[in-house]
Protein backbone atom coordinates (compact mmCIF):
# COMPACT_ATOMS: atom_id res chain seq x y z
CA UNK A 1 0.00 0.00 0.00
CA UNK A 2 1.10 3.61 -0.80
CA UNK A 3 2.23 5.94 1.75
CA UNK A 4 -0.60 7.74 3.12
CA UNK A 5 -0.81 11.33 3.13
CA UNK A 6 -1.49 12.14 6.54
CA UNK A 7 -3.41 9.69 9.23
CA UNK A 8 -3.62 9.02 13.19
CA UNK A 9 -1.61 6.39 14.94
CA UNK A 10 -4.12 4.54 17.46
CA UNK A 11 -2.46 2.79 20.38
CA UNK A 12 -5.43 1.52 22.67
CA UNK A 13 -4.70 -0.89 25.93
CA UNK A 14 -8.19 -2.02 25.45
CA UNK A 15 -9.57 -3.52 22.15
CA UNK A 16 -11.27 -6.48 20.79
CA UNK A 17 -9.24 -9.25 19.84
CA UNK A 18 -9.54 -13.01 19.75
CA UNK A 19 -8.17 -13.07 23.33
CA UNK A 20 -11.18 -10.66 24.74
CA UNK A 21 -14.02 -10.24 21.98
CA UNK A 22 -15.66 -7.60 23.68
CA UNK A 23 -12.50 -6.09 25.98
CA UNK A 24 -12.69 -1.92 24.47
CA UNK A 25 -15.22 -2.11 22.62
CA UNK A 26 -15.97 1.20 23.50
CA UNK A 27 -12.48 2.19 22.07
CA UNK A 28 -13.41 0.34 18.64
CA UNK A 29 -16.51 2.79 18.08
CA UNK A 30 -14.89 5.64 18.62
CA UNK A 31 -12.36 4.51 16.26
CA UNK A 32 -15.17 3.56 13.99
CA UNK A 33 -16.81 7.04 14.56
CA UNK A 34 -14.02 9.04 13.65
CA UNK A 35 -13.14 7.22 10.49
CA UNK A 36 -15.62 9.63 8.71
CA UNK A 37 -13.32 11.95 9.99
CA UNK A 38 -9.40 10.79 9.50
CA UNK A 39 -7.62 8.25 8.53
CA UNK A 40 -6.49 5.93 11.22
CA UNK A 41 -3.80 3.14 11.59
CA UNK A 42 -4.87 1.10 14.86
CA UNK A 43 -2.15 -0.81 16.55
CA UNK A 44 -3.12 -3.43 19.21
CA UNK A 45 -0.38 -5.55 21.12
CA UNK A 46 -2.09 -8.01 23.59
CA UNK A 47 -0.45 -10.93 25.11
CA UNK A 48 -2.31 -14.55 23.93
CA UNK A 49 -3.61 -17.74 26.14
CA UNK A 50 -1.93 -20.35 24.38
CA UNK A 51 1.42 -21.00 21.85
CA UNK A 52 4.82 -19.67 21.90
CA UNK A 53 4.89 -17.80 18.36
CA UNK A 54 4.08 -14.11 17.54
CA UNK A 55 1.17 -13.71 15.64
CA UNK A 56 -0.03 -10.74 13.66
CA UNK A 57 -3.54 -9.90 11.48
CA UNK A 58 -4.28 -7.17 9.08
CA UNK A 59 -6.88 -5.50 8.30
CA UNK A 60 -7.86 -3.04 5.77
CA UNK A 61 -11.06 -0.74 5.43
CA UNK A 62 -11.35 2.64 3.40
CA UNK A 63 -9.98 5.26 6.00
CA UNK A 64 -8.94 2.70 8.76
CA UNK A 65 -5.98 0.24 9.00
CA UNK A 66 -5.92 -2.12 12.01
CA UNK A 67 -2.76 -4.35 13.02
CA UNK A 68 -3.38 -6.84 16.23
CA UNK A 69 -0.24 -8.25 17.08
CA UNK A 70 -0.69 -11.72 19.71
CA UNK A 71 1.94 -12.00 21.75
CA UNK A 72 2.91 -15.35 24.01
CA UNK A 73 3.15 -14.51 27.89
CA UNK A 74 4.15 -16.52 30.95
CA UNK A 75 2.14 -17.83 33.65
CA UNK A 76 4.63 -17.04 36.49
CA UNK A 77 3.64 -14.98 39.53
CA UNK A 78 5.18 -11.30 40.09
CA UNK A 79 8.04 -12.39 37.30
CA UNK A 80 5.76 -13.49 34.40
CA UNK A 81 3.60 -10.13 34.83
CA UNK A 82 6.90 -7.72 34.08
CA UNK A 83 8.28 -10.06 31.40
CA UNK A 84 4.57 -9.22 29.90
CA UNK A 85 4.67 -5.84 29.89
CA UNK A 86 8.46 -5.93 28.81
CA UNK A 87 7.47 -7.68 25.84
CA UNK A 88 4.35 -5.68 25.09
CA UNK A 89 7.19 -2.55 25.10
CA UNK A 90 9.40 -3.93 22.96
CA UNK A 91 7.20 -5.57 20.11
CA UNK A 92 4.91 -2.51 20.08
CA UNK A 93 8.36 -0.12 19.38
CA UNK A 94 8.89 -2.62 16.62
CA UNK A 95 5.43 -2.67 15.26
CA UNK A 96 5.55 1.02 15.41
CA UNK A 97 8.85 1.32 13.44
CA UNK A 98 7.68 -1.26 10.62
CA UNK A 99 4.26 1.08 10.36
CA UNK A 100 6.20 4.55 9.94
CA UNK A 101 8.43 2.63 7.42
CA UNK A 102 5.84 1.40 5.75
CA UNK A 103 2.95 4.51 5.70
CA UNK A 104 5.33 7.90 7.23
CA UNK A 105 5.01 9.47 10.31
CA UNK A 106 1.74 10.06 11.37
CA UNK A 107 0.18 13.56 12.30
CA UNK A 108 -0.34 12.26 15.89
CA UNK A 109 -1.11 9.36 18.38
CA UNK A 110 -4.22 8.78 20.00
CA UNK A 111 -3.82 6.49 23.00
CA UNK A 112 -7.22 5.02 24.93
CA UNK A 113 -5.86 4.39 28.56
CA UNK A 114 -2.71 4.98 30.33
CA UNK A 115 -1.84 1.32 30.58
CA UNK A 116 -0.42 -0.15 29.23
CA UNK A 117 -0.15 1.69 25.43
CA UNK A 118 1.32 5.24 27.53
CA UNK A 119 4.46 3.34 28.22
CA UNK A 120 5.55 3.71 24.87
CA UNK A 121 4.95 8.13 25.50
CA UNK A 122 7.94 8.86 26.26
CA UNK A 123 9.63 6.95 23.01
CA UNK A 124 7.26 8.21 20.95
CA UNK A 125 7.84 11.66 22.17
CA UNK A 126 11.57 11.50 21.96
CA UNK A 127 12.24 10.12 18.88
CA UNK A 128 9.51 11.08 16.58
CA UNK A 129 8.68 14.30 18.25
CA UNK A 130 4.54 13.63 17.81
CA UNK A 131 1.68 15.06 19.66
CA UNK A 132 0.05 12.61 21.98
CA UNK A 133 -3.55 12.63 22.91
CA UNK A 134 -5.83 9.80 25.10
CA UNK A 135 -8.72 9.31 25.81
CA UNK A 136 -9.34 8.02 29.39
CA UNK A 137 -11.37 5.03 30.92
CA UNK A 138 -10.21 3.46 33.77
CA UNK A 139 -12.24 2.97 36.76
CA UNK A 140 -8.59 2.75 39.35
CA UNK A 141 -8.60 6.56 39.74
CA UNK A 142 -11.63 6.88 41.74
CA UNK A 143 -10.17 5.58 45.35
CA UNK A 144 -13.12 3.53 46.08
CA UNK A 145 -12.81 1.13 43.05
CA UNK A 146 -11.83 -2.06 43.62
CA UNK A 147 -8.30 -2.30 42.87
CA UNK A 148 -7.67 1.64 42.61
CA UNK A 149 -4.47 3.09 41.53
CA UNK A 150 -3.99 4.07 45.48
CA UNK A 151 -3.38 0.50 46.09
CA UNK A 152 -0.61 0.28 43.43
CA UNK A 153 3.05 0.17 44.58
CA UNK A 154 4.48 3.57 44.72
CA UNK A 155 6.20 3.24 42.09
CA UNK A 156 3.68 2.30 39.64
CA UNK A 157 1.76 5.44 40.80
CA UNK A 158 5.14 7.61 40.26
CA UNK A 159 5.36 5.83 36.63
CA UNK A 160 2.06 6.87 35.88
CA UNK A 161 2.69 10.60 36.60
CA UNK A 162 5.45 10.18 34.31
CA UNK A 163 3.96 8.64 31.65
CA UNK A 164 0.85 11.20 31.34
CA UNK A 165 3.76 14.17 31.24
CA UNK A 166 4.21 12.87 27.49
CA UNK A 167 0.70 13.27 26.90
CA UNK A 168 -0.28 16.72 25.56
CA UNK A 169 -4.40 16.66 25.57
CA UNK A 170 -6.11 14.47 27.66
CA UNK A 171 -9.65 13.38 27.21
CA UNK A 172 -11.74 11.26 29.82
CA UNK A 173 -15.11 10.33 29.22
CA UNK A 174 -16.69 11.92 32.46
CA UNK A 175 -15.93 15.81 34.08
CA UNK A 176 -16.16 13.15 37.48
CA UNK A 177 -13.01 11.18 35.79
CA UNK A 178 -11.16 14.47 35.02
CA UNK A 179 -11.32 15.76 38.64
CA UNK A 180 -10.07 12.00 39.63
CA UNK A 181 -6.91 12.64 37.27
CA UNK A 182 -5.83 16.06 37.91
CA UNK A 183 -3.40 15.06 40.90
CA UNK A 184 -1.93 12.52 37.78
CA UNK A 185 -1.69 15.15 35.24
CA UNK A 186 -1.97 18.20 36.79
CA UNK A 187 -0.28 20.60 33.64
CA UNK A 188 -1.91 18.17 31.14
CA UNK A 189 -4.83 20.36 29.05
CA UNK A 190 -8.33 18.07 29.47
CA UNK A 191 -11.32 18.45 27.47
CA UNK A 192 -14.71 15.90 28.29
CA UNK A 193 -15.28 13.98 25.38
CA UNK A 194 -18.01 11.19 26.50
CA UNK A 195 -18.26 7.26 25.13
CA UNK A 196 -19.94 7.11 21.46
CA UNK A 197 -23.40 5.02 21.04
CA UNK A 198 -24.11 3.72 17.38
CA UNK A 199 -27.85 5.31 17.20
CA UNK A 200 -27.84 2.98 13.64
CA UNK A 201 -28.62 0.17 15.83
CA UNK A 202 -29.99 1.75 19.65
CA UNK A 203 -32.79 3.58 18.73
CA UNK A 204 -36.53 3.23 20.25
CA UNK A 205 -38.60 2.77 16.60
CA UNK A 206 -38.59 -1.01 16.01
CA UNK A 207 -40.53 -1.81 18.56
CA UNK A 208 -43.70 -0.24 20.46
CA UNK A 209 -43.39 -2.01 23.39
CA UNK A 210 -41.42 0.51 25.85
CA UNK A 211 -43.82 3.31 24.56
CA UNK A 212 -44.45 5.25 27.32
CA UNK A 213 -48.01 5.78 27.20
CA UNK A 214 -48.48 3.51 29.99
CA UNK A 215 -48.39 0.26 30.65
CA UNK A 216 -51.22 -2.42 30.17
CA UNK A 217 -53.53 -2.89 33.00
CA UNK A 218 -52.27 -6.55 34.77
CA UNK A 219 -48.93 -6.42 32.57
CA UNK A 220 -45.31 -6.89 33.77
CA UNK A 221 -43.31 -3.82 33.26
CA UNK A 222 -39.69 -5.21 32.12
CA UNK A 223 -36.52 -4.15 33.70
CA UNK A 224 -33.74 -5.06 31.70
CA UNK A 225 -29.59 -5.62 33.20
CA UNK A 226 -26.95 -5.80 31.01
CA UNK A 227 -23.39 -6.21 32.10
CA UNK A 228 -20.33 -8.44 33.10
CA UNK A 229 -22.30 -9.68 36.06
CA UNK A 230 -19.05 -9.14 38.04
CA UNK A 231 -18.49 -7.60 41.52
CA UNK A 232 -18.15 -4.19 39.98
CA UNK A 233 -21.90 -4.08 38.62
CA UNK A 234 -23.17 -5.78 42.00
CA UNK A 235 -26.16 -8.27 39.97
CA UNK A 236 -26.44 -10.21 43.36
CA UNK A 237 -27.54 -6.69 44.88
CA UNK A 238 -30.20 -6.66 42.00
CA UNK A 239 -31.37 -9.66 42.57
CA UNK A 240 -32.40 -9.40 46.22
CA UNK A 241 -33.90 -5.92 45.91
CA UNK A 242 -36.28 -7.49 42.94
CA UNK A 243 -37.37 -10.53 45.05
CA UNK A 244 -38.35 -7.84 48.31
CA UNK A 245 -40.48 -5.77 45.27
CA UNK A 246 -41.86 -9.25 43.66
CA UNK A 247 -42.75 -9.93 47.57
CA UNK A 248 -44.84 -6.72 48.06
CA UNK A 249 -46.77 -7.51 44.53
CA UNK A 250 -45.15 -5.18 42.38
CA UNK A 251 -45.73 -6.13 38.53
CA UNK A 252 -42.50 -6.75 36.96
CA UNK A 253 -39.54 -8.59 35.50
CA UNK A 254 -36.23 -8.67 35.19
CA UNK A 255 -34.47 -9.55 32.02
CA UNK A 256 -30.46 -10.74 32.31
CA UNK A 257 -28.08 -9.89 29.43
CA UNK A 258 -24.30 -11.00 30.23
CA UNK A 259 -22.59 -14.39 31.51
CA UNK A 260 -24.66 -15.48 34.52
CA UNK A 261 -22.50 -17.44 36.83
CA UNK A 262 -22.94 -20.66 38.69
CA UNK A 263 -23.82 -18.58 42.31
CA UNK A 264 -26.12 -16.42 40.52
CA UNK A 265 -28.23 -18.53 38.92
CA UNK A 266 -28.40 -20.61 41.88
CA UNK A 267 -29.92 -17.25 43.55
CA UNK A 268 -32.75 -16.96 41.21
CA UNK A 269 -33.15 -21.09 40.93
CA UNK A 270 -33.33 -21.02 44.95
CA UNK A 271 -36.14 -18.47 44.70
CA UNK A 272 -39.95 -18.85 43.04
CA UNK A 273 -40.16 -15.65 42.67
CA UNK A 274 -36.94 -15.18 40.46
CA UNK A 275 -37.81 -18.24 38.77
CA UNK A 276 -40.77 -16.52 37.66
CA UNK A 277 -39.73 -12.96 36.85
CA UNK A 278 -36.30 -13.63 35.38
CA UNK A 279 -35.31 -14.49 32.33
CA UNK A 280 -31.30 -15.35 31.62
CA UNK A 281 -30.50 -14.77 28.26
CA UNK A 282 -26.58 -14.92 28.39
CA UNK A 283 -23.96 -13.14 26.54
CA UNK A 284 -25.34 -11.83 23.06
CA UNK A 285 -23.88 -10.32 19.92
CA UNK A 286 -23.63 -6.39 20.41
CA UNK A 287 -26.65 -5.76 18.16
CA UNK A 288 -29.33 -8.07 19.79
CA UNK A 289 -28.26 -5.88 23.06
CA UNK A 290 -30.38 -3.00 21.17
CA UNK A 291 -33.38 -5.64 20.53
CA UNK A 292 -33.42 -6.94 23.65
CA UNK A 293 -33.28 -2.68 25.12
CA UNK A 294 -36.65 -2.12 22.44
CA UNK A 295 -38.30 -4.55 24.23
CA UNK A 296 -37.81 -3.33 27.85
CA UNK A 297 -39.09 -0.78 29.76
CA UNK A 298 -36.42 0.55 31.98
CA UNK A 299 -32.46 -0.39 32.74
CA UNK A 300 -31.71 -1.17 36.28
CA UNK A 301 -28.09 -0.65 37.08
CA UNK A 302 -26.43 -1.18 40.50
CA UNK A 303 -23.14 -0.56 40.17
CA UNK A 304 -20.52 -0.17 42.64
CA UNK A 305 -18.19 2.33 41.03
CA UNK A 306 -18.40 3.38 36.84
CA UNK A 307 -17.16 5.98 35.04
CA UNK A 308 -19.64 6.83 31.93
CA UNK A 309 -21.00 3.29 31.08
CA UNK A 310 -21.63 2.54 27.60
CA UNK A 311 -25.41 0.86 28.57
CA UNK A 312 -26.31 3.48 29.92
CA UNK A 313 -26.02 5.71 26.93
CA UNK A 314 -26.74 3.07 24.91
CA UNK A 315 -30.22 2.55 26.86
CA UNK A 316 -31.25 6.29 27.09
CA UNK A 317 -30.82 6.32 22.90
CA UNK A 318 -33.83 3.76 22.48
CA UNK A 319 -35.51 5.85 25.22
CA UNK A 320 -35.70 3.82 28.15
CA UNK A 321 -35.74 5.51 31.63
CA UNK A 322 -32.80 4.20 33.74
CA UNK A 323 -32.08 3.05 37.58
CA UNK A 324 -28.53 3.59 38.21
CA UNK A 325 -26.17 4.51 41.39
CA UNK A 326 -24.85 7.44 41.43
CA UNK A 327 -20.94 6.74 41.17
CA UNK A 328 -18.60 8.01 38.70
CA UNK A 329 -19.86 10.40 36.02
CA UNK A 330 -23.48 8.98 36.01
CA UNK A 331 -25.22 11.65 37.64
CA UNK A 332 -24.09 14.03 34.82
CA UNK A 333 -26.54 11.99 32.57
CA UNK A 334 -29.43 10.54 34.82
CA UNK A 335 -31.50 13.14 36.06
CA UNK A 336 -35.66 12.98 37.41
CA UNK A 337 -36.35 13.23 33.07
CA UNK A 338 -34.69 10.13 32.43
CA UNK A 339 -34.43 8.26 35.69
CA UNK A 340 -33.51 7.26 39.03
CA UNK A 341 -30.09 7.93 40.98
CA UNK A 342 -28.99 5.67 44.11
CA UNK A 343 -26.56 5.02 46.64
CA UNK A 344 -24.65 2.18 45.69
CA UNK A 345 -25.18 -0.19 47.55
CA UNK A 346 -28.27 1.46 49.40
CA UNK A 347 -30.81 -1.96 48.52
CA UNK A 348 -33.78 -0.15 50.20
CA UNK A 349 -33.64 2.76 47.59
CA UNK A 350 -33.24 0.55 44.84
CA UNK A 351 -36.23 -1.19 45.87
CA UNK A 352 -38.13 2.41 46.24
CA UNK A 353 -36.63 3.56 42.62
CA UNK A 354 -38.12 -0.02 40.86
CA UNK A 355 -41.70 0.76 42.60
CA UNK A 356 -41.54 4.03 41.49
CA UNK A 357 -40.63 3.55 37.86
CA UNK A 358 -43.72 0.86 37.94
CA UNK A 359 -45.47 3.20 39.13
CA UNK A 360 -45.21 6.28 37.14
CA UNK A 361 -43.70 4.94 33.82
CA UNK A 362 -46.02 7.15 31.63
CA UNK A 363 -44.55 9.99 33.30
CA UNK A 364 -40.90 9.14 31.02
CA UNK A 365 -41.06 10.28 27.68
CA UNK A 366 -39.39 7.88 25.68
CA UNK A 367 -39.04 10.09 22.28
CA UNK A 368 -37.41 12.98 24.29
CA UNK A 369 -35.12 10.79 26.08
CA UNK A 370 -33.57 9.16 23.14
CA UNK A 371 -33.96 12.02 21.11
CA UNK A 372 -31.90 14.00 24.01
CA UNK A 373 -29.42 10.62 23.76
CA UNK A 374 -28.89 10.66 20.24
CA UNK A 375 -28.03 14.41 19.68
CA UNK A 376 -25.18 13.92 22.09
CA UNK A 377 -23.82 10.25 22.06
CA UNK A 378 -23.82 9.74 18.11
CA UNK A 379 -21.34 9.30 15.76
CA UNK A 380 -21.34 11.73 13.60
CA UNK A 381 -21.07 14.50 17.15
CA UNK A 382 -18.08 12.62 18.87
CA UNK A 383 -16.13 12.27 16.28
CA UNK A 384 -16.49 16.00 15.36
CA UNK A 385 -15.25 16.92 18.77
CA UNK A 386 -12.36 14.68 19.01
CA UNK A 387 -11.56 16.05 15.73
CA UNK A 388 -11.87 19.22 17.15
CA UNK A 389 -9.01 18.21 19.94
CA UNK A 390 -6.64 16.61 16.86
CA UNK A 391 -6.77 20.00 15.17
CA UNK A 392 -6.14 21.98 18.29
CA UNK A 393 -3.35 19.80 19.61
CA UNK A 394 -1.56 19.67 15.97
CA UNK A 395 -1.11 23.43 15.77
CA UNK A 396 0.51 24.53 18.86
Amino acid sequence: MQKKKTYVLVLPSWYPSKVHPFNGDFNERTVNALSSEVDQIVLYVVKKEKGWQIDTTWSHTENLITCKVYYPGLNLPVIGKYISVFSYYIITKYYIRKIISRYGLPSLVHMYVILYAGILAPWIKKKYRLRIVMTEHWTAFYDYAAHNLYQYPGLIQNLIKKLYKSVDHLMPVADALARQIKPWAPAVQQTVIPNVVNTRIFSPQISPENQCSGIEKGKKLRFLHVSSMEYQKNPEGILRAFESVLKKGTLAELWLVGPVGASLQLMIDKSELLRGAVQVKGEVPYKDVAVYMRKAQCLLMFSRFENLPCVILEALCCGLPVIATDVGGVKEIIDPSNGILIHSEDGKALEEAITSIVNNYDLYNVQKISKNAIEHYNYSTIAKRISKIYNEVSLI
